[in-house]
């Protein structure tokens, strides 16, 4: 095997890059198409006489697909295709799990060069999670052989909340549109195309109209990293500290580690069109999807309650409305309209502009006297205070940063109501369908919720998981002068339903694979 020189490997992307990436990587299509539809689906899969598999009717429906695929430059697809009417504006994303590649042709030595958590799916990583998992469910989520991708593929857990199964799931598409209508008839489309070849759609998960923010009423899609290299759209570039490596997000470049994530590589003598091997990782990322729903009467009353008893104490506004937001202000980290509390501590401000909303630092205020230590987006993005001291803090921040690419689902409640506690009956089902991508799936997600969100003593505080994100049973403290404010155990106000790990191809890949 030929060692590569990490220094030989750029951290940015080149132009010529662009054509081979999916637009998914640089657009999330939220302002353009405010209606999502995520299809998950299972690809035709018969056996030949010698025990392999037919790859042939799923090779022909990727090459219908790969037709209809958004890529970020070059020839790409600016319409989807309808059932039974004519096209409508609209883009289509694509992405496979490693079953859906062996489905598709990929040989097992490539397929055993993608990562363990890609091959073993979010359902053996339950517990690395924090999802909840049975005694008997958890027994299977070890396989003898790691390397086996039968073993793999098959008698996978359950964990205990989950509602959604997607555990012989080949393929995501990702259709965006302008509308309801249009978005369902695109579903229709591709829901009747893999039926033509034999698969089977196994579920449609629906995002509500695009509304800027996530179902709790704060605002949402802020914090996004910039990739070296990546064009800008506003011709705004981003802060030092906001531009990570290439390779933080795809493969094939060096990250900030200054390595080379490793990628999957074919074996030449097995491809003759690729006799010098071909990595099927460049320019290619993983997509963690999750289906997250949201308790928002919950979250609300949780914190209505905690006003009543504490307004005017310690600085929490005298107001009952005005003590419920402010509360749950600190909880998260930022006011409902996006400004954060380490720049606006008292009251929410005029929402700041889109350049400015983000430039602020939580190193003058070490202790969180204004944003709390525990609260979900100091957690989520340290920034420089993680620990160590700014320089290095920015520097292992960098290394776990993702894209985050999700839409609301369910009818969101108007948040005046919210915050008054006027939501009559059940929370109902509302959530966010979250989508994001990394390089790295334990570097990127898996790190933020196991080690920053789940963890209870996350910089220095003690059993205080994330007041948002996390399992729920913790209590939560707002450093205030001359005593903190420290709730009783708060309730788990997000639950996940299911999810899983896809690989994004590039267009090389596709192409690869369809023929």
């Amino acid at each position: 095997m030929t060692t590569i020189d990490p220094k030989s490997v750029p951290d940015a992307l080149d132009e010529r890059d662009l054509e081979q990436i999916q637009a998914l990587v640089f657009r999330g299509w939220a302002r353009d198409f405010k209606h999502a539809a995520f299809l998950f689906v299972q690809l035709p899969r018969e056996y030949l006489a010698d025990g392999a598999v037919d790859t042939r009717n799923a090779k022909t429906w990727l090459d219908e697909v790969r037709q209809d695929i958004a890529w970020y430059r070059g020839a790409t697809a600016d319409k989807l295709p309808t059932d039974g009417g004519s096209p409508v504006a609209g883009r289509l994303q694509l992405a496979l799990t490693t079953r859906g590649l062996r489905t598709l042709g990929l040989d097992a030595q490539a397929l055993n060069l993608f990562p363990y958590e890609a091959k073993a799916g979010m359902e053996r990583r339950a517990r690395v999670l924090g999802d909840p998992i049975s005694l008997d469910e958890a027994k299977k989520e070890v396989v003898a052989d790691p390397d086996d991708l039968d073993q793999l593929e098959t008698n996978k857990p359950m964990p205990t909340d989950w509602s959604l199964d997607l555990r012989d799931c080949d393929a995501m598409i990702l259709l965006y549109a302008g509308s309801d209508e249009h978005v369902r008839a695109a579903e229709a489309a591709q829901r009747a195309r893999v039926k033509r070849f034999g698969g089977v759609p196994m579920t449609t998960q629906w995002s509500g109209e695009w509304k800027e923010r996530e179902p709790f009423g704060f605002a949402d899609g802020l914090s996004q990293p910039g990739i070296k290299g990546q064009p800008s759209r506003t011709g705004v570039l981003p802060s030092p500290h906001n531009e990570i490596a290439a390779g933080e997000i795809l493969l094939g470049y060096r990250n900030e580690y200054g390595h080379v994530p490793k990628s999957p590589v074919l074996d030449p003598r097995k491809h003759a069109r690729c006799p010098d091997g071909m990595d099927i990782g460049k320019n290619g990322t993983f997509l963690v999807f999750r289906k997250l729903e949201q308790d928002v009467k919950g979250f609300w009353n949780a914190f209505r309650t905690l006003a009543r008893d504490w307004q005017g104490v310690h600085g929490v506004p005298v107001g009952i409305d005005e003590a419920t937001h402010w509360l749950a202000a600190r909880a998260m980290g930022r006011w409902t309209n996006g400004n954060s509390v380490a720049l606006h501590p008292e009251k929410p401000g005029a929402r700041m502009h889109d350049s400015k909303i983000n430039e602020f630092v939580y190193g003058d205020d070490p202790d969180g006297n204004r944003c709390p230590i525990a609260s979900h987006v100091r957690r989520a993005n340290p920034r420089d205070e993680r620990g160590g001291g700014a320089a290095e803090s920015w520097k292992v921040v960098k290394r776990h940063r993702i894209l985050r690419r999700g839409r609301a689902y369910g009818v969101m409640p108007e948040l005046q109501d919210a915050i008054a506690g006027k939501l009559n009956g059940e929370s109902g089902d509302t959530g966010l369908l979250f989508v994001c991508l990394q390089a790295n799936i334990t570097h990127g997600f898996e790190f933020v919720q196991q080690i920053w969100n789940n963890n209870p003593a996350f910089n220095g505080i003690y059993q205080e998981p994330d007041p948002i994100m996390g399992p729920g049973g913790g209590p939560f403290t707002i450093p205030a002068r001359p005593a903190r404010l420290r709730t009783p155990p708060l309730p788990r106000f997000v639950i996940p339903r299911g999810g899983g790990y896809f690989f994004v191809p590039s267009r090389a890949v596709v192409e690869l694979l369809a023929t």
